[in-house]
């Protein structure tokens, strides 16, 4: 694994500020490796193999934005289907907060990914359940 990219061995990932979500198997199937494209693309963050994470404290997070413009979006991947952008809000640790124990609101029509906020923050995990539909790409593409 690339030295920018660490490996954790869970299922949920905890997600810290502005987080941009790459669906691993759409980098896998258009690109090749993982770490191969961290590496060319300079890229950072944490992955478990099926999703990988890179979070930056801007808000609005302009240095995601540009990312996703200079490599998901370059390689033919779609918003919401191989790759999103979601912002952590604080969660009081005193008195009731309508979204804990619920999804991430920004998620939900993200049908990959399932995820919880809870009172020690946002958790996103891959939903193994999810059918993934073929998509037919003809060719791999480098982005660099």
């Amino acid at each position: 694994m690339s030295e920018l990219i660490e490996y954790l061995d869970r299922e949920r990932l905890k997600i810290s500020f502005s987080t941009l979500i790459i669906r691993v198997s759409s980098v896998n199937e258009y690109f090749g490796q993982l770490s191969e494209f961290v590496r060319e693309a300079d890229l950072y963050g944490v992955t478990n193999g099926k999703i990988h994470l890179m979070a930056e404290m801007m808000d609005p997070p302009y240095g995601l934005f540009n990312l996703a413009d200079e490599h998901p979006i370059r390689l033919g991947l779609e918003e919401k289907k191989d790759y999103v952008i979601v912002t952590e809000q604080l969660t009081t640790s005193g008195g009731e907060n309508p979204l804990l124990n619920k999804p991430i609101p920004e998620l939900k029509d993200v049908p990959w990914l399932n995820s919880l906020i809870t009172r020690e923050g946002y958790y996103v995990w891959y939903n193994d359940r999810m059918v993934d539909i073929p998509v037919k790409r003809t060719t791999q593409k480098r982005i660099f």
